[in-house]
């Protein structure tokens, strides 16, 4: 994964590789397309599409709340997701 730049981050990051179990939100939540094709939709919604996070960091388990923050495809067709940890 290519290195981001310190500025975009507030808070230090740790290489952690473990199984991470997503729990989709069951509340319904709206959104607006303006972008349809055969293979897609793209939509707005008024508030980040929200989820549960279970993993174990550092020996730690822990259940947060989360909402998507960003998403890119890579080349190989693999997703990555960054989930920002609601307080």
């Amino acid at each position: 994964m290519p290195a981001r730049s310190k500025e975009q981050r507030s808070d230090e990051r740790k290489e952690v590789r473990e199984v991470v179990e997503l729990i989709p939100d069951q509340n319904r939540l709206l959104a607006l397309s303006f972008d349809v094709s055969s293979s897609g939709v793209q939509f707005r919604t008024r508030e980040p599409l929200r989820m549960w996070i279970r993993m174990s960091s550092l020996g730690e388990a822990f259940v947060r709340e989360a909402e998507l923050a960003w998403v890119r495809k890579e080349v190989d067709g693999s997703m990555i997701y960054g989930l920002r940890l609601i307080d």
